[in-house]
């Protein structure tokens, strides 16, 4: 079957026989004429003059006398007329862009369906204030008036606007439709062609209607509609398909012999229609990427076949996804700059300014400071650790080692000199580094200029590792290319426009120019596979056609669009609505199905608000009314489900070596704590890997003060504050004193365990009060203990403040003594009526069940029985290394619920208030069984089957959990 451009081809030359070089053809976009041209040669076989080609807005812009502009300059000239209006009221640029991209918007939209902007936004202004009007209010608020003001403006804005482009011939899109729509007939008897043809156009706008119609009328051009009788007449009860909307209107004006073209595909040809729902975007491309692989049909034929993605989102996946035979892919849509790594990187570097600049106003500072977490972002980003051999002099320098470099200063805030003195050393080139910590000045020329000289280091770079490494980077070179033309233009509009006299106005507009421009991804546009977009596919035809994401709200797309200007106003000035907007997805889509032999449409079968709606409406119409309209259609429907293959899981197990019993004899020299036997309890592999391999927890750098961090701060600070009162009678009077001063040790505390990190505003400042709220108020419980009524008072005595004990126990393994140190470090210690009591300050939440023991056994075959553990311990070194002692009290203050008082560990069967040698025997004998399993050759570190503990395990990642 013959395809529209060919027909168009064949047109050409069969009614120009005397020489198509004086014929203007015009398509809806500009990838349509290279198979025109294609066409064309092979009709012609022979060298010869062709017609000229345009696309729809190159037309327009060759008859018109004004220069188009984009939408980024016309905002800027906007907010120039902004200024003009508000005068000392005018709005930041940042603060304009937002509802001053919509009013372009908006007047792109008049003026293309050439409506009287005076008129409409009179009547607009009257709408507004009929809806503020309130005959019970007399008066309207500040909020009113302003809002009615606004409305009032907009005329005025759009007057403004014109008269500042007007004066120097520029225009935005639907200004250059309508110059030329008002001109038409004098701009017509200069035109060089002697024959225009418009080809295969549906929705026109009332400028582009008035345009093409004065054309057709003046005798100077004709129409080359592409249009199938199936949505042009049939109806279906009673309603006819919303695709031919415009056709008919179109074919209301014409005279029935110029109606040609009007073709029956859809009711004559074989097709074969399959329709996949599969699970998710993913999902569909892999789905698409196995029906290449598995229908020969698109391999024999791929230069005739295409995959249309209605949601170009889908790009990266589908590319990942098409299968290695297709070694010719040719991707017509472009990749957005803000899906790059480049964009990643830049956008990060920005990020880490606009932070050091907001620090700067808020401290004063004159100086800007940088902070760790996002220097540590942006040299870990890939495209410094892809190119860091080719950035840095020596290969053996890694951004780890630079990053340790930083972390040894102790710093969380950097000046740019202390970054710089940083880095200086003999074994990397430091250009790079200092480029990216240059002080902006909240200045977008310094800016620019270091975007600049970035481009310039990393093209560099890019070149050297790929004659270094024999890989291709083309596409690397080619992002360092459009960031270079993006910079250059920006660069252009701060000298144009004083606009743009911050970093924080210049990264937003940084932002819509990445979103809105695309990397073009070249291929070779006559052959292979083609990959494009709905639009893309306008006027071409495919035998073989993969369309996806065929879902409502993307196709058709959804009707939410930003307009000040309401529905009904639009209605009532023949401005588009979602009406219209849904009749082009339509058309776009059926038209695509005309000629194609072989389809395959595939919707998300499980939609999100993110990923379009259900099955489209298109769907239902080819299952219910296409396959009727014609018996020779094929239609299968299916239903894919994600087949997901589970890997068995690779239980760790690691058997005691040689070399792991040299590093327990170690440990049992230098002591095992009560957290190193906890970790055991909870999953031997994490005691494996922090006792026996010593993998050490990751050493970040906190910004914000952590939980481990408050209790040490909240530990030092109790331990200065009872330091004077060590072995004396504690005394309500002298702590009531001590009390007024309490903020004084938090301070201290803090500068000692948190001296580089900023405590003075945000989080910090609001956990530094929360510290002395928690520590006034423990001092306050404590003197409320000691100064009750005689008799019930309670004498306190304090032997010791964080002080490490421990003691030996002496296993029998294997026949063999076998001596193992056990240490703890104690909070506190301090003797009640003879009675030796054990403290533990804990700032986390604290049940009494976690103290209560409900049998041995359990104790170290339960994690839940950590904190008891601990306490047990701490009690059975103090019994061992004194005697004398036989009673003690363990347990804890839990500081956060200071009210609910002292909390005590409670054993199994306890009859006593106080821990006595029976417990210290049963706990002895637990914690022999304990250290026995860990000493023994026969038992592998094994890991936990208890997925909570591996939740917040340091060591989750190596495990897979």
């Amino acid at each position: 079957m013959k395809s529209f451009l060919e027909r168009v081809a064949e047109h050409l030359i069969e009614h120009y026989p005397d020489g198509i070089s004086n014929i203007c053809i015009v398509l809806s976009n500009r990838r349509a004429s290279l198979f025109l041209k294609k066409h064309l040669a092979e009709l012609l076989g022979k060298s010869s003059w062709g017609p000229n080609i345009f696309s729809i807005e190159d037309f327009i812009q060759e008859l018109s006398e004004y220069q188009s502009i984009n939408t980024l300059k016309t905002i800027f000239e906007l907010y120039e007329a902004h200024k003009t209006i508000e005068g000392k009221n005018a709005q930041s640029f940042d603060e304009f862009y937002k509802w001053g991209s919509i009013l372009v918007q908006d007047f792109n939209e008049l003026d293309l369906h050439l409506v009287d902007a005076e008129r409409l936004y009179n009547y607009l202004s009257e709408v507004k204030s009929l809806a503020e009007w309130n005959l019970e209010i007399e008066n309207l608020s500040s909020f009113q008036n302003n809002y009615l003001k606004f409305f009032k403006s907009l005329k005025t804005y759009y007057v403004l606007l014109n008269e500042r482009l007007n004066k120097r011939k520029l225009a935005y899109n639907g200004k250059l439709f309508r110059q030329v729509a008002e001109n038409i007939e004098a701009r017509s008897k200069t035109l060089e062609w002697d024959q225009i043809l418009f080809a295969g156009f549906n929705a026109l706008s009332l400028a582009e209607e008035k345009i093409l119609f004065s054309l057709k009328e003046l005798g100077s051009a004709d129409f080359l509609w592409d249009v199938d009788n199936y949505y042009l007449n049939h109806a279906n009860f009673g309603i006819k398909h919303e695709a031919g909307l415009f056709f008919r209107k179109y074919f209301e004006i014409l005279k029935e012999s110029e109606i040609s073209w009007v073709d029956q595909n859809l009711k004559n040809d074989k097709k074969d229609i399959q329709i996949y729902g599969i699970p998710k975007q993913i999902g569909q491309a892999k789905f698409c990427g196995q029906l290449l692989q598995q229908d020969t049909r698109f391999l024999t034929a791929k230069h005739k076949s295409a995959i249309i993605l209605a949601d170009e989102n889908l790009l990266i996946p589908v590319l990942n996804s098409i299968p290695s035979t297709y070694s010719e892919v040719n991707v017509t849509m472009g990749l957005p700059l803000s899906s790059s790594p480049l964009f990643g990187f830049f956008n990060q570097l920005f990020k880490m300014h606009l932070n050091s600049e907001n620090k700067k106003k808020l401290l004063n500072l004159s100086d800007s400071l940088f902070r760790y977490t996002d220097i540590s972002k942006c040299l870990r980003h890939s495209v410094i650790n892809n190119l860091s051999d080719q950035l840095f002099n020596s290969p053996k320098v890694s951004i780890q080692q630079i990053l340790t470099q930083i972390k040894k200063t102790g710093q969380l805030d950097f000046k740019t000199e202390e970054l710089l003195s940083t880095f200086k050393t003999e074994n990397y080139n430091d250009t790079s580094l200092a480029l990216t910590f240059t002080d902006w000045k909240d200045d977008p020329v310094i800016a620019i200029k270091c975007f600049q000289n970035f481009i310039e280091i990393f093209r560099d770079a890019t070149i050297s590792k790929q004659l270094t490494d024999q890989i291709d980077l083309k596409i690397e070179l080619e992002l360092l290319y459009q960031f270079s033309i993006l910079f250059n233009k920006i660069e252009g509009f701060i000298r144009e426009y004083g606009s743009i006299n911050s970093i924080k106005i210049f990264h937003s507009i940084f932002l819509q120019v990445c979103n809105s421009q695309k990397l073009p991804l070249y291929g070779e546009p006559l052959k292979g596979l083609q990959l494009m977009g709905m639009l893309e596919s306008r006027n071409l035809d495919f035998d073989n056609l993969i369309i996806l994401s065929v879902n409502e709200n993307i196709l058709p797309s959804s009707g939410k669009q930003n307009s000040f200007i309401p529905f009904e106003l639009k209605r009532e000035f023949n401005i588009p609505t979602y009406r219209e907007k849904n009749a082009i997805f339509a058309y776009h889509f059926f038209r695509l199905l005309q000629r194609s032999k072989n389809i395959t449409l595939i919707y998300n079968s499980q939609p999100d608000p993110l990923a379009g709606g259900d099955k489209s409406r298109f769907l239902h119409q080819i299952i219910d009314e296409l396959a009727v309209y014609n018996p020779k259609i094929s239609i299968v429907e299916k239903t894919v489900s994600s087949i997901i293959k589970l890997k068995a899981e690779q239980v760790i197990s690691i058997p005691k070596t040689k070399e792991i019993f040299r590093r327990l004899d170690e440990i049992s020299k230098t002591g095992i704590s009560a957290s190193s036997l906890n970790a055991y309890i909870r999953c031997q592999l994490q005691f494996y890997f922090k006792q026996i391999a010593r993998l050490g927890e990751p050493d970040e750098v906190s910004e914000t003060i952590d939980a481990a961090m408050l209790g040490t701060v909240i530990h030092e600070a109790l331990k200065n504050f009872y330091q004077p009162f060590i072995n004396k009678v504690l005394n309500p009077e002298e702590l009531k004193i001590n009390l007024k001063n309490t903020d004084q040790y938090i301070v201290q505390a803090f500068k000692t365990h948190y001296n580089q990190g900023n405590t003075k505003f945000g989080k910090n400042l609001l956990i530094v009060h929360v510290a002395k709220e928690l520590f006034r108020n423990f001092i306050q419980h404590e003197i409320n203990e000691i100064s009750k009524p005689e008799g019930q008072k309670t004498e306190k005595i304090i032997t010791s403040l964080e002080e490490k004990f421990d003691s030996i126990l002496t296993l029998n393994l294997n026949g063999e003594p076998k001596n193992i140190k056990l240490k703890g470090f104690i909070d506190r210690i301090q003797l009640i009526n003879g009675i030796t009591v054990i403290i533990d300050y804990k700032t986390g939440a604290i049940k009494p069940q976690d103290l209560k023991l409900e049998s041995w056994d359990e104790l170290i075959s339960n994690k839940k029985n950590d904190k008891a553990f601990q306490l047990l311990l701490y009690t059975w070194i103090l019994n061992k290394n004194d005697s004398s002692h036989n009673e003690f009290i363990a347990g804890i203050y839990p500081l956060k619920r200071i009210s609910n008082g002292f909390i005590k560990v409670q054993t199994p069967g306890q009859k006593q208030n106080t821990l006595a040698g029976f417990d210290l025997k049963e706990f002895e004998s637990q914690l022999i069984n304990l250290l026995t399993d860990i000493y023994d050759a026969k038992l592998n570190f094994e890991q936990t089957d208890d997925l909570n503990t591996c939740l917040y395990c340091t060591y989750r990642s190596i495990c897979n959990k």
